[in-house]
């Protein structure tokens, strides 16, 4: 259970990868909480913390702007969250959507309803080598 006032709400056509990652960097926020809507993201959100959660409300939706990873885990670290995300692929070849890094934490990470697509509403070519990679040991997906 995380207190709400350890979470950054996140919104929708204001918030960029630099204030969620600034957010995600300070000490006292344990999760991110995407309101409905659509996210364009010029570089990876970088989790770096133990027990972090990413999670999604109203099919909140990632995209790739430049050919960029869309959210980045440190593979070393138990308990990360991530759940109810649409990730979507952008204009530029983006190597993975998600990329979830190598390491054997002693408590095990969790993927939940994560979604992923390329093409869908664009009307522009879009590109990504790998949807979703998972690297490290003890990952949970449903």
């Amino acid at each position: 259970v995380v207190d709400f006032t350890s979470v950054y709400v996140a919104r929708a056509g204001e918030d960029t990868a630099e204030t969620i990652n600034a957010a995600m960097a300070d000490p006292d926020i344990q999760a991110v909480v995407f309101t409905p809507g659509e996210y364009k993201l010029g570089s990876p959100l970088l989790v770096t913390k133990p027990d972090f959660v990413l999670l999604g409300l109203g099919i909140a939706t990632l995209v790739a702007t430049s050919g960029n990873v869309l959210i980045e885990v440190d593979g070393s670290l138990g308990g990360v969250r991530v759940a109810a995300l649409l990730l979507q692929a952008g204009p530029g070849l983006s190597p993975s959507l998600l990329h979830w890094g190598p390491g054997s934490p002693a408590e095990p990470g969790f993927v939940h309803d994560l979604f992923a697509r390329v093409g869908g509403p664009d009307t522009e070519m879009v590109q990504a080598h790998t949807m979703v990679l998972i690297e490290g040991d003890g990952v949970v997906g449903d």
